[in-house]
């Protein structure tokens, strides 16, 4: 799950923005190339614990299971080699994903995100944050910063933009990154992809919600 949809779930918990951020943290902390080990402040540190969980959850759940499959199935047949079918079919729906639930969930989660992204400043938060080197935490406040600056992320669940951003983050790893010859197929699939995201979005959330035993 991407961080737009964990802000998303960590609503049906909680609306305050520390708790919304802290269920973000771990993607962010990931997207500035950075290891977080936990924060000090309870509620920024409930919404890590969060995070995990709707993850463990989230990956289970049988909607997700089926999609992952199917797409990665439609990728080999036109011959992309497994690791990237893999890795494209599980990324790229959590990417289509927080599209379908920015623009079809309701307003407040959207206010809720951008508040969150607001007590994020270092001055705030940084040194409630625990890091494996202090290099992560520099890194780190230049992608709040960019995500602050940029706003809602309108574009985040549109299939080419999305594509571009597989391409981007699969990159720098050998057995996953999408080759020069299985673009197409790859783009292909994402445009594909993406209906059936729309499609069973609300059976996914509703087993991730049964699962994590969500209110509601």
């Amino acid at each position: 799950m991407n961080f737009f949809s964990h802000c998303h779930v960590a609503s049906w918990t909680r609306s305050d923005p520390a708790f919304a951020l802290g269920s973000m943290l771990p993607d962010f902390a990931t997207m500035s190339d950075g290891r977080l080990q936990g924060s000090s402040h309870a509620d920024v540190q409930a919404g890590i614990a969060h995070h995990h969980e709707t993850d463990a959850v989230f990956h289970a759940a049988p909607t997700f299971v089926r999609l992952c499959g199917e797409s990665a199935a439609r990728m080999e047949a036109e011959g992309v080699r497994w690791g990237t079918s893999r890795a494209v079919a599980h990324v790229g729906l959590e990417l289509l994903l927080d599209g379908v639930l920015l623009h079809g969930g309701p307003p407040a989660v959207r206010d809720t995100y951008v508040r969150a992204l607001r007590r994020a400043s270092p001055a705030d938060l940084g040194t409630t944050l625990r890091w494996r080197s202090d290099a992560s935490g520099a890194r780190f406040d230049l992608v709040l910063r960019r995500l602050l600056d940029y706003g809602l992320p309108d574009e985040i669940g549109e299939p080419e933009i999305v594509f571009t951003r597989l391409v981007r983050i699969l990159g720098p790893r050998d057995r996953l990154r999408i080759e020069p010859e299985h673009q197409d197929p790859v783009r292909r699939e994402i445009h594909r992809l993406a209906p059936d995201v729309r499609r069973d979005a609300d059976a996914l959330m509703h087993e991730v919600r049964q699962g994590l035993g969500a209110p509601g």
